[in-house]
């Protein structure tokens, strides 16, 4: 019985170290997740940033779009008698639109970089979080399979234990009264021809039978 009670007490050991595994692992993914929901708030102020750059983007091209059209203007009021305007006009005009093409391309880049980012930390830290969940499950499993069978081992061994135990006692009590029967038998016997005796006495003393001779 001592046995059985010290191997569950280390079966119930492992079982806590379990525990204490799987809450490690799931801390782990408490701080993968934590990682990755810091990683989507840089990524907000980023596209934050990004949005007040595209509102004054949007602004500066509107007014570029007005000043142009004045100049236009101008220079189709004025083309006979400045040729050389209308030259600065086309000149500004091209370095205003490869300008803004460059812009746009800048902010298609970051917008680009940023999504690739958050999407490649959302996905690591999915997967370690999923191998975090599984590596806990997987080991909290085996350690209560592995504590079961062994219960059931210790089981099994106490249940044939007892039963040698009592077929020993009823062993024991068998012989017990076996022996029992043998003493009351050599310890009455003596009496029970004494008692005999005095019978066939009183039977001679009232005349109804001569003594025997033995």
């Amino acid at each position: 019985m001592l046995e059985w009670q010290q191997t569950y007490s280390s079966q119930l050991e492992a079982m806590l170290l379990a525990q204490q595994t799987s809450l490690q692992v799931i801390d782990h993914a408490s701080q993968s997740y934590a990682q990755m929901i810091a990683h989507s708030q840089k990524f907000n102020r980023v596209a934050a940033s990004l949005g007040e750059l595209l509102k004054g983007l949007e602004q500066q091209t509107s007014n570029l779009e007005g000043y142009l059209s004045g100049l236009s203007c101008l220079v189709g009021k004025a083309s006979e008698g400045l040729p050389a305007l209308a030259d600065y006009v086309g000149e500004l005009t091209d370095k205003l639109s490869h300008s803004i093409e460059q812009n746009n391309a800048s902010l298609t880049q970051i917008l680009t970089q940023a999504a690739q980012d958050i999407s490649r930390t959302v996905a690591e830290v999915s997967t370690s979080l999923a191998a975090s969940v599984n590596q806990a499950h997987s080991g909290l499993a085996e350690h209560v399979q592995a504590m079961t069978n062994k219960t059931d081992k210790q089981m099994q061994m106490l249940d044939r234990s007892m039963e040698k135990e009592l077929t020993q006692a009823l062993q024991t009590f068998g012989y017990q009264l076996t022996a029992l029967s043998e003493k009351f038998v050599n310890d009455y016997m003596p009496l029970t021809d004494r008692l005999r005796d005095i019978l066939q006495l009183a039977e001679v003393q009232t005349g109804k039978r001569t003594p025997v001779t033995k």
